[in-house]
């Protein structure tokens, strides 16, 4: 089990997985129980079902819920917009590895850092490139590796994923007293989705890594905003047409019009919390689920807070520590943004909340981008409630 995994099922109760769909549909994902069943089963008999025809069925999909097929890379860059010259982003890439190696810890400051799950910095990538690409946006005052354990669980199902720091508005930013207001931050983050791509297109992130004909925009909080605002546009700023689907988390959809939302035709995820506060359920993500003019479907993690799909316990851990030397305020910020979340009460587990929603989210890239029809449908499980637009 990864380190992350084993650290959060010390610090809270168990919740079952969640999911949705026909129970009879054999295009299902399989979960990681029937996984084990199966292949229990095949041992026991020495043999694999055949068809009367003896043409070889379509392999099962990988479990959404669980690391896919590939091995986890990563690398990080810096790119600078030509049209904002003086605004320089840090950017945070994944891929697909052609081995698995030593997962590598993310290193928030000097000294400070917490495990990765599955990526390996620098890893060697897989020879079955190009993989669609998913960009990442962060939450207001968080940081392009907040949901490490989710976007590295995606790219392991054969994704590029691509995250910047939005300058002015990280949780550094926060700390030094740097932030840049709020609508300028929005203007930034719709432009910086852009940029991402510009840059992936011209091949100077992820190389040959990347299919840029197949691109989809995930984001938390602020960063749910910046995916709806690139699928809808955002004042002037229009809809861009790379973007093929969107999956907001916790989203914040206030600023965006009707129109905007109601011009979003591309297929479209919404995952939160039933019990956020900071972004409610009613209106944050269930306005844009009713305006959008195409297939649109809500997730509710049955209990979830607004940071329940972020690594927020292993950042509150890690700036915790004893002897981290960490700027003042930094573990104060951490234990507010993270509330109950981390508790060993609280209502929701995060490694169990995360299951939730790579499954979901999983499935529906590779559907939605990939095309690959395994994943039409999810089995219905306890655990999250499931709303469509």
């Amino acid at each position: 089990m990864p380190h992350r995994r084993i650290a959060s099922a010390l610090l809270t109760a168990t919740l079952l997985l969640a999911a949705c769909g026909d129970d009879d549909d054999t295009s299902s994902p399989p979960t990681s129980d029937e996984v084990s069943d199966e292949q229990e089963t095949e041992v026991a008999s020495g043999t694999e079902d055949e068809t009367e025809d003896d043409t070889e069925a379509e392999p099962e999909a990988p479990a959404p819920d669980q690391p896919g097929p590939y091995a986890v890379g990563r690398t990080t860059q810096q790119v600078t917009d030509p049209d904002r010259p003086e605004r320089t982003l840090t950017v945070e890439v994944w891929y697909p590895a052609a081995a698995a190696a030593e997962p590598t810890p993310y290193e928030l400051i000097p000294g400070v850092a917490f495990d990765a799950d599955l990526s390996t910095v620098d890893a060697p990538p897989s020879e079955e490139a190009p993989f669609p690409v998913v960009v990442f946006s962060h939450g207001s005052g968080g940081l392009r590796q907040q949901s490490a354990s989710i976007v590295e669980t995606v790219a392991s199902h054969g994704f590029v994923v691509v995250a910047a720091d939005h300058a002015g508005n990280t949780a550094i930013d926060r700390l030094l007293g740097t932030e840049t207001e709020f609508g300028v931050s929005a203007r930034n983050r719709v432009l910086d989705v852009g940029l991402l791509l510009d840059e992936v297109e011209a091949g100077r992130i992820a190389g040959d890594l990347a299919d840029a004909e197949q691109v989809a925009v995930m984001g938390h909080s602020f960063g749910g905003f910046t995916a709806l605002a690139a699928a809808g546009g955002f004042e002037d700023i229009p809809a861009d047409p790379r973007v093929d689907a969107i999956v907001p988390l916790a989203p914040a959809s206030s600023r965006l019009t009707d129109e905007a939302l109601s011009s979003i035709s591309i297929p479209m995820l919404i995952v939160t919390g039933s019990d956020d506060a900071t972004t409610p359920v009613e209106d944050q993500s269930t306005r844009p689920l009713g305006l959008a003019s195409g297939p649109a479907t809500l997730v509710e993690i049955d209990g979830g807070s607004h940071e329940v799909v972020t690594n927020i316990c292993d950042i509150l851990t890690a700036v915790s520590a004893p002897g981290a030397e960490v700027p003042d305020g930094t573990v104060e910020a951490a234990q507010s943004l993270a509330g109950e979340t981390c508790d060993p009460g609280a209502a929701v587990d995060v490694t169990q909340a995360f299951d939730i929603t790579e499954r979901y989210a999983v499935s529906f890239l590779r559907q939605h981008l990939a095309g690959d029809e395994r994943y039409e449908a999810v089995e219905p499980v306890d655990g999250a409630t499931v709303r469509a637009g």
